[in-house]
């Protein structure tokens, strides 16, 4: 049976992402999980960048099921 660890939300660099009109984006938040591939959100507020990235770490959960 294995451990069933959190994701860990941290605000992060942009890294030069860029939005859908080509404008960097403003913040960007990256989830991390033991063994797992990271993900990254994007959004023009802190708020906006996590609930991006709990969305892709949902979506990588689904994926591994």
């Amino acid at each position: 049976m294995t451990t069933n660890y959190p994701w860990n939300f941290e605000p992060c660099s942009t890294e030069g992402a860029l939005d859908p009109h080509n404008i960097p984006w403003q913040h960007a938040c990256r989830g991390r999980k033991p063994q797992r591939p990271v993900v990254m959100g994007y959004g023009n507020t802190p708020q906006a960048a996590e609930d991006h990235a709990v969305r892709e770490a949902h979506q990588q959960d689904a994926r591994e099921v």
